[in-house]
């Protein structure tokens, strides 16, 4: 594939910024498991935290063979960081950008395109793997609000994100039990150790009567 002249100056720029912030940090990361925050945060102005997020809430928004391009270059100095970018931006604000109503874009897109909070994603589960039919996560209407019961597992940068894009099956006014993402907190039940990729740190997450707008 070949690129415009302005995303190789845009590669260029995040080959650079990665080979002198990140690159020296790598073996530190994965022996460690250290999640690096500091080099995480200087992505914010160079528009990696926001790129699935239009510009209107701060994203530089963009288009899939830029976005490619960019994650290639993460991926080419640490896989790990790779992956927890990839989980903030198309699994925790992509969602958001789709599916998410004004009010709900207008909290949350701002803080995660800056940098103020990450985001993260939750399906898979202790008896279920990331086989979305069989979780047995539930989101109970209660009002304008929903009840979140569960326990989920392997989640990319968990204990380290402010929301989450969370599966579960709605119950009540939904027997079928159609799959929503709900964001919110988590509590962090524990850390598990694995053999590469240890800065996503993947974690185990329950909910339990958990109350979301």
């Amino acid at each position: 594939m070949e690129w415009t002249a302005e995303q190789e100056v845009f590669r260029d720029q995040i080959r650079n910024f990665l080979e002198y912030e990140l690159a020296p940090l790598t073996p530190e990361i994965d022996q460690e498991g250290r999640f690096p925050l500091e080099v995480v945060k200087k992505m914010a102005p160079l528009g990696l935290l926001g790129m699935r997020i239009p510009a209107a809430y701060g994203g530089s928004n963009l288009d899939s063979g830029t976005y490619a391009l960019a994650r290639e270059e993460m991926a080419r100095v640490c896989g790990s960081t790779c992956l927890s970018i990839s989980a903030h931006t198309s699994l925790c604000c992509a969602p958001i950008v789709m599916f998410g109503t004004e009010a709900l874009k207008q909290m949350y897109l701002p803080m995660l395109a800056s940098g103020e909070i990450l985001g993260g994603f939750g399906v898979t589960e202790p008896g279920s793997g990331s086989d979305v039919r069989r979780m047995s996560t539930t989101a109970q209407r209660n009002g304008d609000r929903y009840i979140l019961n569960g326990a989920k597992r392997f989640i990319t940068n968990g204990g380290i994100a402010g929301v989450y894009m969370i599966g579960a099956k709605t119950i009540d006014d939904d027997p079928a039990g159609r799959h929503q993402h709900l964001p919110g907190g988590t509590w962090l039940e524990r850390l598990f150790r694995r053999q590469g990729r240890r800065q996503t740190r993947p974690t185990r997450v329950a909910r339990h009567g958990t109350v979301f707008r």
